[in-house]
């Protein structure tokens, strides 16, 4: 992620959230991990620079389960 970060993509959720803390898209089945909130980000939307202006907010469906990773999304203006 950093390479494309610095190449100049935005990490859409940081742009909205940058001092979110906890804000995790995968967790491991084992010791409960999801229940007490121990993950990783894994799942991001990133844009250009230019493409920004577009996007009104970015959020993570962590309250939708089914799977080790939860939804993410943008919304465009």
């Amino acid at each position: 992620i950093d390479k494309y970060l610095k190449a100049g993509l935005v990490d859409t959720y940081r742009h909205f959230y940058p001092e979110e803390e906890g804000a995790y898209t995968w967790w491991t089945y084992r010791n409960d991990c999801r229940g007490r909130n121990i993950g990783w980000r894994l799942d991001y939307f990133l844009v250009s620079e230019s493409f920004m202006e577009n996007v009104s907010e970015s959020f993570i469906l962590n309250d939708i389960h089914g799977s080790d990773h939860c939804p993410v999304g943008i919304d465009l203006k």
